[in-house]
């Protein structure tokens, strides 16, 4: 009897050592989350073009909706915007004139992602930066604001005065108005190119199966053979939603609040990542070795009890 009582200790304890195994993926819930800027702080030459992500962490928190206000400084210049990992449906949509955002994940949450990318040019010398206001971020879980650390960012420009080339098509243009006094908006939609698939042989659909539904084919981005791009005109105010299919398979979503007093409108989306197939492999192993250690135990315990 002492000896089957110490079989199923050992038991319990490597079926608890199992179970924080295979769970120990799961984020800690901590006291803060954060919406960031990344990275935060680094030093560069006027004309340089760099990137920074804005990305948000729940803090061990799972949310599904955040926003943000962001000011850039007058010394940078917003060259285009790739929307990020969030599979935010937006409410307030980040573009080159206005990188502010308001989003909500429709049927999911996340931990911790990406919202978009900003390419900067830095056009003057000195100290810009890059600040957050007016941030939030909602838990999917009884829909709670989670407490969140400030974030910025900073930057040192050194080196002669840049021209700025904005890469918005008129960017102070005012929409005009449609049929009820709607205003209507130029779209320029940037995406990235699936490997060796050429622009042709992808077309992006407005509101798909809609009957407002438009397709175009994209084009080459002048100088990066790995972006594509396309222009809806006269879309009208409102919510809208951005596909992307190669030979009838979706390949890329984005709902969008088509809205302001800018009647273009530049924004992207970035590649889906695929969930790294490491990660099941690596559960995989933890259950079977949870299965032997089962087996094992009930063979020395049907062998003991026969003895």
């Amino acid at each position: 009897m002492e000896l089957k009582t110490t079989y199923l200790r050992q038991f319990i304890i490597f079926f608890t050592v199992c179970l924080v195994f295979l769970f120990s993926a799961q984020r800690t819930l901590a006291a803060n989350g954060a919406i960031t800027v990344s990275p935060h702080t680094g030093n560069y030459e006027t004309n340089q073009i760099f990137n920074i992500g804005i990305g948000i962490d729940g803090g061990g928190t799972p949310f599904n909706a955040a926003k943000a206000t962001v000011s850039i400084s007058s010394g940078l210049s917003v060259q285009d915007v790739t929307i990020g990992d969030c599979d935010f449906a937006f409410v307030k949509t980040p573009t080159q004139a206005d990188p502010s955002f308001a989003g909500v994940i429709l049927g999911g949450s996340s931990n911790a992602c990406t919202v978009y990318t900003l390419a900067l040019k830095a056009i003057s010398s000195g100290t810009v930066g890059i600040t957050l206001l007016d941030t939030a971020v909602t838990s999917y879980k009884g829909a709670v604001k989670i407490p969140l650390s400030a974030q910025y960012g900073k930057y040192t420009i050194t080196g002669a005065a840049a021209p700025v080339v904005s890469a918005i098509p008129s960017p102070i243009e005012v929409p005009a108005l449609g049929t009820g006094g709607i205003k209507l908006y130029d779209i320029h939609f940037t995406l990235p190119l699936p490997k060796n698939i050429p622009p042709s042989e992808l077309k992006v659909v407005l509101d798909p199966k809609l009957p407002q539904e438009r397709t175009a084919v994209p084009a080459l981005v002048p100088g990066n053979p790995d972006s594509a791009t396309v222009t809806f005109e006269k879309v009208p105010e409102g919510v809208h939603t951005i596909a992307t299919f190669h030979n009838e398979k979706s390949i890329s979503k984005q709902i969008i609040n088509v809205s302001g007093n800018n009647k273009n409108l530049a924004f992207g989306v970035s590649a889906k990542k695929p969930t790294p197939s490491w990660i099941w492999y690596l559960i995989a192993v933890a259950i079977f070795i949870c299965l032997g250690i089962l087996g094992i135990f009930l063979y020395r315990r049907h062998h003991i009890s026969q003895s």
